[in-house]
Formats: C-alpha cells, structure tokens, sequence
C-alpha cells in the first residue's frame, strides 16, 4: 500500500509500460470520473476503464514509448480524507527522447484500502512530430 499520492502514482508506470492495467485500476475508485480536453467518462467497472487506458497506451506504444518519466507540480490536503496532486508525465523512447508530456491532475480518496483516485483530470497534452516529420 503506497503512503503517499507521489508514491501511489509512482507505482503506475511499471505496470502502464508492462501493459499490467488491473494493478493499475487496484487503485482506482470506483466509480471513477475521468475527464480529458474533450470528453469526460464515468467508469463504474475497471474493465472498462482498462479498454480506455490500453488505448491511451497504445497511442504511445505507436510513437515508440520505451519509458515514463513523473514530476509532482504541486500537492494539496482538503477535507479530511481528500488530496489533490498535479503531475507532469514524460513519455520517452528507447533513446530517451520525449515523445509526449501530459499534465494530469489526480483527486484520491483516503479509504480503508489505503489511497484510492477518485478523479482523473487530463489537461495539456504535448505529443512530439514523429521523427520523420522533424
């Protein structure tokens, strides 16, 4: 159990590049609102929340993912029971290039399960112009 938000987030990146979701959607509530640019979901079930974060990686897969980077931006406490955390992914490949870098801001709930994310806030993507187009 990760006893902290940076260290719950952490523990996300092994399993995304390994495409190990179901260790990821352990630490998700449910249900969990998921909101991005244009669209916002709500997953009552972690095989539906699997189905949209396989094809988030696989968008990354294509441009060559071989590594994820996580900076923590800022940290808040609220009400008891609630922390809001503000993260930049870097999303790299085999030769350590960027290829994207995505700013998510994660509410997670304090449950008797340890840390849980509520809410999932998707905000200013930067994908990278493929290589042959540089």
């Amino acid at each position: 159990m990760a006893d902290s938000p940076a260290r719950l987030l952490e523990s996300f990146i092994e399993p995304f590049l390994a495409g190990r979701f179901d260790d990821i959607a352990d630490h998700y509530d449910e249900p969990l609102l998921f909101v991005r640019p244009y669209e916002s979901h709500v997953y009552h079930n972690r095989s539906a929340f699997n189905v949209e974060v396989a094809a988030i990686r696989n968008t990354y897969i294509k441009r060559g993912l071989a590594d994820v980077g996580m900076e923590v931006l800022s940290e808040s406490a609220y009400a008891p029971g609630l922390t809001s955390i503000d993260i930049r992914w870097t999303y790299r490949d085999a030769r350590g290039r960027t290829i994207a870098t995505l700013y998510t801001t994660y509410i997670l709930r304090h449950t008797d399960l340890g840390l849980k994310v509520a809410v999932h806030i998707s905000h200013n993507e930067h994908l990278q112009r493929p290589l042959g187009e540089r």
